[in-house]
């Protein structure tokens, strides 16, 4: 059977056990969030190289988390894997150079990336007295209904 719960609260809560057993659609539009959207158009209108470059940027970022994580079990795997001293292990501490290593690179790719983040808030930030005006209309009008 289909059961349909619909609520006016903003953020339900629902217990673990009722969330297992269906899916929440969440169809709410905040103003802040329809005001967000509106900025990404309107800079992927202006600026669509920075708009493909933050999207490039979010895509790195997923991939360096994926790779940092797949390293950090890794290192468990093997750290928890030795019966002997795990100084003594020269694979051990090789993979903890070239894991040191690899995060020294992560780490400057992710600043390179909150580069890209910050250059697109700052234009983001270039069209927010236009944004806060055309949401001012929208409520006036709504409230006039």
């Amino acid at each position: 059977f289909s059961l349909y719960l619909e609520t006016r609260l903003p953020q339900p809560h629902y217990s673990p056990e009722l969330c297992a057993a269906m899916t929440i659609l969440n169809f709410a539009a905040s103003e802040e969030a329809l005001a967000d959207q509106m900025l990404n158009i309107v800079v992927a209108k202006e600026e669509p190289t920075l708009l493909q470059e933050r999207e490039r940027a979010i895509q790195r970022s997923l991939e360096i988390r994926q790779k940092m994580k797949l390293k950090e079990e890794e290192v468990l795997r093997m750290v928890t894997s030795k019966k002997e001293d795990i100084l003594k292990s020269d694979q051990l501490l090789e993979t903890l150079r070239n894991t040191k290593s690899e995060c020294k690179k992560f780490v400057m790719q992710m600043e390179e990336q909150r580069k890209v983040t910050d250059k697109m808030e700052l234009k983001r930030s270039q069209f927010q007295c236009t944004m806060r005006c055309y949401l001012s209309l929208i409520h006036i009008c709504r409230c006039r209904r």
